[in-house]
């Protein structure tokens, strides 16, 4: 039986299913994304899940600080919109020392 597919040029292999920086790049724009969505639709708590797990993503690798302090920043304007001020308060003082 003959594949339904064909290719005369060799197929590349998957990438690596690892820890390596560019799937922790990936993985945090993606949760960015996906907390962004959530809150545009009013999922707040989804949307915070999906932001702490980016800012704990980007704390593994050291040239992402930029992407710490801007996630800081959207935890803290998150919070806000979730009416925890306190919360917000002490998020947007971490991202006032970051910057």
């Amino acid at each position: 039986m003959t594949p339904y597919i064909t290719t005369s040029f060799p197929l590349l292999p998957p990438p690596p299913l690892s820890n390596s920086q560019q799937n922790k790049r990936f993985s945090v724009n993606a949760r960015r994304a996906l907390a962004g969505g959530y809150q545009k639709i009013g999922e707040y708590d989804e949307a915070l899940k999906s932001l702490l797990t980016a800012f704990h993503l980007a704390a593994g690798y050291p040239e992402a600080v930029h992407s710490r302090v801007a996630l800081t920043g959207e935890i803290a304007d998150l919070y806000t919109d979730m009416g925890e001020l306190k919360k917000a308060a002490e998020y947007y003082d971490m991202w006032l020392a970051g910057m």
